[in-house]
């Protein structure tokens, strides 16, 4: 009795699991107050940044959105890691999918599939970064979040001494490429063929001039 006891709660278990990995659906929970801004706006809050970056495309088997959101964050879990809740508290935390233009490429492109998890300081400057087949560890995490608060204040010395450009990140189809404007096509002249008095121009050589006969003995003018 005791034997069949633990494998209907075991398979009980795995059920729940199934369940739960059946309904994750990357970026849905918003339960960790994630706010959506970009580059620019990060430069402007001067806070060290948790950046959040996931594929809307991949809309099943997410597995590293999963791993980030539920078993390193503990987004939606009644008792997260109170270590790594305690590290996040000081962060500004920013959700973007990985088609957003609102931050570099270098970023955006390791989501592009799965998810990606980064801490910056407020300038930009990645501390740490983690993605698919590179997760990391909750240490990993927790040291890097010490890290870029503990870096965010010359950080916001450097933004404020020399403020930086306006970061504008253009549409694939925008960027400017190296080769010039196409050379225009050289235009033929038409022909006028058919017409009376324009017909096709004439090739070759141009006719010769008659020369004038005159009798043996005789001069011209005589």
């Amino acid at each position: 009795m005791g034997r069949a006891l633990a494998m209907f709660v075991g398979v009980g278990l795995l059920a729940c699991a199934s369940a739960h990995a059946a309904t994750f659906v990357a970026g849905a929970d918003e339960t960790a107050g994630w706010n959506r801004t970009d580059l620019n706006g990060v430069r402007a809050r001067k806070q060290p940044v948790l950046l959040y970056i996931y594929d809307s495309t991949v809309k099943t088997g997410n597995n590293t959105a999963q791993y980030f959101e539920v078993t390193l964050l503990g987004l939606g879990q009644k008792v997260p890691n109170p270590k790594v809740q305690e590290a996040v508290k000081d962060l500004y935390k920013v959700k973007v999918r990985a088609d957003d233009l609102g931050f570099p490429e270098t970023l955006t492109s390791k989501a592009v599939g799965s998810a990606a998890l980064f801490v910056l300081t407020c300038d930009g400057t990645v501390v740490g970064g983690w993605w698919k087949n590179n997760q990391g560890t909750a240490v990993d995490f927790i040291n890097a979040c010490k890290m870029a608060v503990a870096a965010n204040p010359t950080s916001v010395a450097k933004l404020e001494k020399t403020p930086p450009e306006k970061f504008e990140r253009k549409r694939p189809e925008e960027k400017k490429t190296d080769a010039g404007p196409p050379e225009p096509e050289e235009k033929k002249p038409e022909k006028m063929g058919g017409i009376p008095g324009l017909g096709e121009e004439k090739t070759g050589a141009p006719p010769k001039k008659e020369e004038k006969k005159t009798q043996p003995g005789k001069l011209e003018d005589e």
